[in-house]
């Protein structure tokens, strides 16, 4: 959701606006339209041991993928089949159906959006009552 905190999203009336724009580039995802039209269904790898480096960067450029660096090869067309020596991986194709289409489908405006209020406050405060049926 773009790296908008979700209680942002919630006080500005926008967290129904953007889970339906998530939801619909999902599916540009898995269906490879849209800005995804040149991510490759799967990616090529020389499978190496995981190094624990200290940061993500690092261990994805240690990574031997077929096709150049990490931002190229997912996001331009691969090969039509696997390279010697190499393992294909999902990458487009690791989003299914039911995912792209189900993504937050539990979501009601207006209901739970936020934690219930703990029992302890509401025991201090009977004036209080619980929203949303916790």
């Amino acid at each position: 959701m773009r790296a908008v905190r979700k209680y942002d999203l919630i006080r500005w009336n926008q967290l129904e606006s953007m889970i339906n724009q998530t939801r619909a580039e999902l599916v540009q995802f898995r269906d490879g339209t849209g800005k995804y039209a040149n991510v490759p269904n799967y990616v090529y790898v020389k499978l190496t041991p995981f190094r624990n480096s200290p940061t993500v960067a690092q261990e994805m450029a240690g990574l031997d993928l077929f096709g150049g660096s990490v931002s190229e090869v997912m996001h331009t067309p691969g090969p039509t089949s696997t390279p010697e020596g190499y393992t294909r991986k999902n990458w487009r194709a690791a989003l299914n159906d039911t995912y792209a289409e189900q993504f937050a489908v539990a979501f009601q405006p207006g209901q739970s959006e936020l934690f219930p209020i703990y029992s302890g406050v509401l025991n201090q405060n009977f004036r209080l009552t619980q929203d949303y049926g916790y």
